[in-house]
């Protein structure tokens, strides 16, 4: 009787450690979006030779770029990340890949306002 119950609480054992190794496997995977995501500036050290010492920096420019993540971001992005005018927002049919770049476009100054002499 022992043996039997302790051969029947192995092959339990057995059984619940498989599900949980497939369970992450099954899980539904979201689909991937579209994201209008704000990049920060960043400044890279460059070693030109290799010797460990910095020589110059590249600074790569703050910009609205479209990323495309899993849904399972959307919470981290969306909303989130600004240029301190936007946020990050979904591509969708309101908002499309073109809004997105528009953001980039820095509008020119108007010139001064000058008085008319009399």
């Amino acid at each position: 009787m022992k043996t039997t119950l302790s051969i029947a609480a192995i092959a339990m054992f057995a059984v619940i450690l498989g599900m949980s190794a497939l369970a992450p496997a099954m899980a539904a995977k979201a689909d991937k979006i579209d994201v209008c995501h704000f990049s920060e500036e960043e400044i890279i050290l460059v070693d030109l030779d290799g010797d460990g010492i910095p020589e110059t920096e590249e600074v790569i420019p703050a910009e609205w770029k479209v990323i495309n993540i899993s849904g399972n971001a959307e919470k981290a992005h969306v909303g989130k990340h600004t240029d301190g005018e936007n946020f990050d927002e979904k591509i969708s049919d309101g908002f499309t890949v073109e809004d997105c770049l528009a953001r980039n476009v820095v509008a020119e100054p108007e010139p001064p306002v000058t008085e008319p002499t009399a």
